[in-house]
Formats: C-alpha cells, structure tokens, sequence
C-alpha cells in the first residue's frame, strides 16, 4: 500500500475561515431530489441559497442553474455534492467565478487508489487561486441557527449555545447533532482531510469569534504543530475554554491514524504537556468529552 505523503506545509495560521463556517451566500453545486439534507439544512438560515446542477432546471421546487456562472455574483462558499471524478473540475469551474471557500465532502475512501491524486489536485488549485478548502472526506459545517453546509441531518434538537467543534472525525461530529440539547452550540465543524484548511486555522478564527464561549476538540493528528500552538495560545489569550480528546496516543493507533489521516499522530506527552500549557483540559473517551463540554457551556 502507498504510504500517504505528509506535506512541508508553513506554520503560519491561515486566514478566509469565516465564509467557510459562516458564509452569507451558498452554491450548492451537485443539488438533486437524492440528496435534499444538504439543501434543506442550508435553507433553515437567512443565507442566499444557490442550486446548480446542469440535468434539472428545478430541485425540490427551487429554480437549478446550469452552473456557478449563472448565477451572476458568486457565492461566499460551494458546497460540492459531486463524485470524485468530478471534484477537481468542480472546484476549476466555481474558482474561476471567484468563489474562495470550498467545501469537498467527497474524495474519501469511495475514491480508493485517486483519492490522493484527486485531493492534490484540488489543493494545487486552491492554493494558487487562495481559497480556502474544508475537506476532502468530511461533513461539512453545520449551525442550529443558520444556514449550515452539513451533508447530513441537521435535526430540532441541535440547539443554539456557545459551543463551537472542531472535529476530524465525520462520526463524531454527527454524534453531537445527535446528543440532543444538553449541549448548545455556535457550530460544529467536520474537517475531514484537511487540505488547506486545518484545525489550528479554525480554532484560531474561533479565539476571535464573539459567540463562541467555548471549544471543543475531537482530534486524530496535528499537521503542523507549531501553528497549532500559537492557536491555542490565542484561544488561552481571549479567556475561552479548550477542552481535547486526542485519539491515537498509543503505537498501534499511531499507525492506523497515520493510514487513515496522511498525517502523524506525533508525540502524546508533547501534546499532553502543550494542553496544559495554555490551561487547555484533556479528557480520555467520547463521554468525557461531551459531559465537560456540557458543564463548560453553561458559562457559571
């Protein structure tokens, strides 16, 4: 099997988060009747919906265009509801309309052997246009009080609070739609690959967002470590709780996480001893993390 390639990337933090995780426009490239959650959980806010997909004229009684082009303007963010073998023309297609923030859920593991290939692809035009990318392989972003760009079921129970995830993992990140209103929530963030975008850029665009009281992490591996540092020593610096679960601190998991990320897991104590630093709490399982979540979001 091809050991996946672990990018020299700069530590720099990243900035063009905020149409990712809160945009005022959305194209949703790809709509159809087969996959309305997308649609309808962008619809639940007051963002501008746009539908394109070039076989229908009409998606659940909304106007379709033939493309991002059509539309005039071009949306804050695209939601790409399409196959892997249509991703990187997609992501040509809505740069060259002056889109700047994208949203690969696809390009995972349905991809097999092209999934790199594709996802390199994607990345080398992102990085030249200066856009900025949420995936391959995640779930998008979803809020209980807006319009969200989650390609699942973004249910009643998910209730406004001031909560904000930064996941890795897709499950996990459904888990907390699911966990009904013990915990409210700003946003849930599913960043899946993470091919330009990372947890350090978004966990130091929430250190500045007003709404968000609190961060909670669920993480697989650090790409850049020394970027990750300094966002969390912004988030310590704005006086908001951090609260980690880190999976894949021992060596077997290592090597899984390695084959499932592209990316190392790294040393656990360094880590352990970085969390502590910036009074960040560590717990050790899925319900730690969610029962400290819902202590810390009460704000007393």
């Amino acid at each position: 099997m091809m050991t996946p390639r672990v990018s020299a990337v700069h530590d720099d933090l990243r900035d063009g988060v905020r149409p990712l995780l809160f945009p005022e426009s959305i194209g949703i490239v790809g709509a159809s009747e087969r996959n309305l959650r997308p649609i309808e959980g962008a619809l639940r806010g007051e963002a501008e919906v746009v539908l394109v997909n070039p076989n229908r004229t009409e998606v659940a009684g909304r106007p379709c265009l033939p493309s991002l082009a059509a539309a005039g303007a071009p949306p804050e963010v695209a939601l790409l509801l399409v196959s892997h073998t249509r991703v990187a023309a997609a992501v040509e297609e809505a740069l060259a309309t002056g889109v700047r923030a994208l949203i690969v859920p696809g390009a995972g593991a349905e991809a097999g052997a092209e999934a790199a290939v594709v996802a390199e692809r994607v990345r080398a035009l992102a990085d030249e246009a200066g856009a900025a990318v949420i995936g391959p392989n995640c779930m998008g972003v979803a809020r209980p009080d807006g319009s969200s760009t989650w390609i699942g079921t973004v249910p009643e129970t998910f209730v406004r609070g001031r909560v904000s995830i930064v996941a890795q993992s897709g499950s996990v990140g459904e888990a907390f739609l699911s966990c009904g209103p013990r915990i409210g929530f700003r946003c849930v963030v599913s960043c899946g690959g993470e091919l330009n975008r990372d947890a350090a850029d978004l966990v130091s665009f929430l250190a500045d967002d007003e709404q968000t009281g609190v961060i909670g992490l669920f993480l697989e591996a650090i790409r850049r470590p020394a970027a990750f540092a300094r966002a969390l020593e912004r988030v310590a610096e704005a006086g908001k709780p951090v609260v980690c679960l880190k999976v894949g601190r021992s060596e077997a998991a290592a090597r899984a996480t390695l084959a499932h990320t592209g990316a190392l897991v790294g040393s656990a104590r360094a880590f352990s001893a970085l969390l502590r630093r910036v009074g960040a709490t560590e717990v050790d399982d899925v319900h730690d993390l969610f029962e400290t979540l819902e202590v810390r979001g009460r704000g007393r």
